[in-house]
């Protein structure tokens, strides 16, 4: 069999992997990158119509459908070029591939040039993608693969009906060539654009005026300084979102509106949910009506903080590419991480190397988020490398998980293959031995590890992430975490409460930020709900993000709406069971005032809360048991204490426990205890 000839063998055999799992919204951010970059290389010589309409270029049916086989060419002619077997078979048979910010990132800004021959780029490594394949030690190698397959990409985009002969004219007006020979080119290229009979009359047209727009340019350029494409947008985001708040991003919107008449039709009242799409949002927007630079401008007025981290990345010098981080993180379950901007802002706060704090647990009850938080943060990390000062990288980033089930919509599964889940001390060892590439560690004796492991935390500041605490029973891995060698930090997830570790307790997310994953989950899956549904799943819910995660996915399955509120309104179901059940028995088996605590609370409504005081009445307890009770149901994170020292529950923990009352031998007593004490408040309220 000739080379060429198994080279399609291989091709029909794989049937293009990563192409099957491509997101339908990569597909329509990509459209939206191309004729972007098409207004852009335009200037501000095009009107604000043509601008519109050549952006609309993804509803033309005919480019649509090219733009899919184009992508599918790409990935083809990868597969058929690229020299290194093995790593082409890895990377395309990699169903979490396109799941990477890094490959998001790299195709959208490759898009945004002008393309360079893919054979002239296969040796050369543009960036590094150390969230693909990172089991694979030779990282150069699958870096310059991975470059290779994005450039192959998008070379097929910019040779897409119309997008080609553009791109052409743009390239002539470049190019260091006699101002006959860039006529002729520009000439052809109008020529073939005339010819596209498969777009529509009307994109063909604003296609062509683009172009013709585009050489007039050239005679007068836009002045460097007041250019938008002097703005790098992914570096202008990255310093509002570490900076802003969901309020200030609100905020800011309202000023760009006043601050230029480019910008009269943005509508702060009519934002997108979650902050990151509030920010890419508005970049988006500006970028289209030509205003980055008055969203710099009004940066400069009225954020100064996101402007001077902007530009002290931009002038800073790149770090060398032979730096690298060692890590071994999973990859996340979803597309892209919602909400919890608070709570990573604090993270980011105690993983510097300025806090003090190297023991930080997640805690909170399960489907919570706790292991998202901390595989969100820790990506950050991973990602965002080399834009980090020396001294706020980690060198590593270590992954170790006890979670043995997930639950998914046809019940529990097992979380990880056999062998991949942590029981001991020596399981956590071995994998940092691994991650760092130490078989010094992997080969020592069992007596010297302890030693080694140490010295190597000490001498490269590594981030340690230990997830599913609570089901691990050997001591001295508890005995380790908090003797941790500085600089090196770790972040520890858990249904329990750690020992003198800084803790941040998870609840459920706000509405602003469920209703904002409810629509985002629900957009990735093509699903429509109107606000009202919305209301209504955030209440049932209680912004439970494994619940709402599962609701979704259920609708899509089929399941009608009052279905899906009837199965999270199950207190024997599996959400219920998955979520709660263990903490809720040990409760049951070794603390009865606890129990009943959690059972008196669940008696109130969980928005106002209920008092120490008041519980301990109702369950008829002591002070000494009713404070002992509620420091065990607070550790177990069944129930949660605000700084007025008022107890709330969340809304499947509440629906578990008052069904469970009608069981409890002492349930009908403290029913009516609680009636007595409501109307004694009922008859106060009169009296007032």
């Amino acid at each position: 069999m000739t080379s060429t000839e198994y080279h399609i063998v291989r091709k029909a055999a794989m049937d293009i992997h990563i192409y099957n799992f491509i997101p339908q919204n990569l597909k329509q951010q990509l459209v939206k990158r191309l004729a972007n970059t098409m207004v852009q290389w335009a200037g501000e010589g095009d009107s604000h119509q043509l601008a519109k309409t050549v952006r609309k270029i993804g509803k033309d049916s005919a480019f649509y459908q090219s733009l899919d086989e184009a992508m599918k060419n790409g990935i083809n002619r990868f597969i058929a070029e690229y020299d290194d077997e093995d790593i082409v078979e890895a990377i395309t048979s990699d169903s979490s591939f396109w799941q990477s910010l890094t490959i998001h990132n790299t195709l959208m800004k490759m898009v945004s040039q002008p393309v360079a021959s893919a054979a002239d780029e296969q040796d050369t490594t543009a960036q590094h993608f150390a969230d693909i394949l990172p089991e694979l030690v030779d990282r150069e190698q699958v870096d310059r693969a991975i470059t290779y397959l994005l450039r192959c990409i998008v070379e097929k985009l910019w040779a897409l009906p119309g997008a080609r002969q553009v791109r052409d004219i743009y390239s002539s007006q470049i190019q260091a060539v006699t101002a006959e020979s860039a006529m002729k080119q520009v000439v052809l290229a109008q020529v073939q654009l005339l010819t596209q009979n498969q777009l529509s009359r009307v994109t063909r047209d604003a296609l062509l005026q683009l172009a013709t727009t585009i050489v007039e340019q050239k005679a007068h350029p836009a002045p460097p300084e007041e250019a938008d494409s002097t703005y790098n947008n992914q570096t202008l985001y990255d310093a509002m979102s570490r900076h802003l708040y969901i309020d200030d991003v609100r905020l800011l919107s309202w000023h760009l509106r006043e601050a230029s008449s480019l910008l009269r039709e943005l509508d702060p009242d009519n934002l997108p949910l979650g902050k990151r799409e509030m920010l890419l949002g508005l970049v988006e927007y500006c970028e289209q009506h030509n205003a980055l630079a008055v969203l710099v401008t009004v940066l400069k007025q009225e954020f100064p903080q996101v402007l001077a981290d902007y530009f002290t990345y931009i002038s800073s010098p790149l770090p060398s590419p032979a730096s690298r981080l060692y890590h071994n993180l999973p990859q996340p379950d979803y597309y892209s991480f919602v909400g919890r901007e608070r709570e990573l802002h604090w993270l980011r706060q105690r993983l510097s190397p300025k806090d003090r704090v190297w023991l930080i647990s997640i805690t909170g009850i399960g489907g919570v988020g706790k292991s998202a938080l901390a595989l969100a943060v820790a990506h950050e990390y991973l990602t965002r490398y080399h834009e980090l000062s020396e001294d706020e990288r980690f060198d590593a980033i270590v992954w170790v998980s006890a979670k043995e089930e997930v639950l998914a919509v046809n019940g529990v599964e097992t979380a990880a293959l056999s062998g991949q889940t942590f029981r001991t001390l020596d399981d956590i060892y071995t994998t940092i031995a691994q991650t760092l590439e130490r078989e010094d560690i992997t080969r020592a004796r069992s007596e010297d590890r302890d030693a080694l492991v140490q010295k190597a935390l000490q001498g490269q500041r590594t981030l340690l992430v230990v997830d599913n605490l609570e089901r691990v029973n050997d001591k001295r891995v508890q005995v380790f975490l908090r003797n941790l060698p500085s600089p090196s930090k770790v972040i520890i997830t858990s249904r329990k409460s750690v020992e003198l570790a800084y803790e941040l307790r998870l609840t459920g997310l706000s509405q602003e930020e469920a209703e904002g994953m409810i629509s985002h989950e629900a957009v990735l899956q093509g699903l429509e709900l109107d606000l009202e549904q919305r209301r209504q799943l955030f209440e049932r819910t209680g912004g439970l993000p494994l619940a709402i995660k599962l609701v979704v996915t259920r609708l899509v399955s089929d399941d009608t709406f009052e279905q899906v509120i009837r199965w999270l309104g199950d207190a024997e179901g599996d959400l219920t069971d998955y979520c709660i059940k263990g903490q809720a028995d040990l409760v049951r088996e070794r603390n009865n005032s606890a129990w009943k605590l959690l059972l008196a609370c669940s008696l109130f409504d969980r928005d106002r809360g209920v008092s120490r005081e008041t519980l301990g009445v109702i369950a008829g307890l002591s002070m000494a048991d009713r404070d002992e009770g509620l420091t065990m149901l607070q550790r177990l994170s069944l129930i949660n204490r605000n700084v007025d020292d008022v107890f709330r529950m969340m809304p499947l923990v509440q629906s578990y426990a008052k069904d469970q009352i009608e069981t409890a031998y002492f349930g009908e007593e403290m029913v009516k205890r609680w009636e007595n004490v409501n109307g004694s408040r009922e008859r106060h309220q009169e009296q007032i």
